[in-house]
Formats: structure tokens, sequence, C-alpha cells
């Protein structure tokens, strides 16, 4: 009976996490890489709350949160290409918040500005933090 519980309890907690591509029909399978000018490392957008924020790591990480739920996964760049994912994303229902952020593929970098991109399509911008 302990184990069945545990395992229910074990189902719970993680039906909480799914990929942030798990249901978005329209994004490419794997991430396309778009030019970029610089690099992301750095903080993107701000932490207030309800707010799309995103922070790229020098090791290849990047985390953030899309003003509701939190994510994590890579990004890497080559030749002036910056690719993002797989993300990883908690799935709480927020229906006040676009949840934009979490669909990024790649970003470009242009001065204080990082564009978003979920294949080909922009979907969104933010600004150095």
């Amino acid at each position: 009976m302990a184990s069945a519980t545990v395992a229910v309890a074990a189902a719970i907690v993680l039906s909480g996490c799914v990929s942030a591509h798990s249901n978005a029909s329209s994004i490419a399978a794997a991430p396309k890489a778009v030019s970029a000018s610089s690099s992301p490392v750095g903080t993107w957008g701000t932490d207030a709350q309800s707010t799309p924020n995103a922070a790229f790591n020098s090791d290849g990480t990047v985390t953030g949160s899309d003003g509701c739920n939190d994510f994590q996964g890579t990004w890497s760049g080559s030749e002036g290409s910056i690719a993002v994912g797989p993300l990883v994303a908690s799935a709480v229902a927020c229906p006040s918040v676009d949840t934009w952020l979490v669909g990024m593929t790649s970003v470009s970098v242009s001065g204080d500005t990082l564009a978003v991109y979920a294949g080909d399509k922009q979907i969104g911008t933010l600004t150095k933090g």
C-alpha cells in the first residue's frame, strides 16, 4: 500500500512539469539557429512579478520565467548563431499571463535587445536587465 501511495505522489509531483514544446505544434522540433551579432550571456527582462525574464549563463544554460512558469534549458552558439533548447517548464495555469517566452527556439542580440524566435517567427523581445 505504501509503494502505491509513493507512486501516486510521484506522478502528481511530476505532472506539474512539461516540456515547453510538448503542445506547441507550430514550433519546429529542433531549435533553428538565428544569426546574432553578440553573445546572449546576461540577464534579459526584469524579475518583477508576472513579467518575462531569461538569464543566459556562460556555461550554456538558460533559466527564467514567462511571468508565471519557471523554465530551464540549454543554449549554444556557433558562427554567430544562437540556438535555444530544449526547454523544460513548469505548467501552472495562469490565465492572465502570456506564456510566449517558453516557446523560444532561438534568439538574436542587437545592442540591449534580445529578439526571441519560435522557429522562423519572432515572438517577442526582452531588454538587457
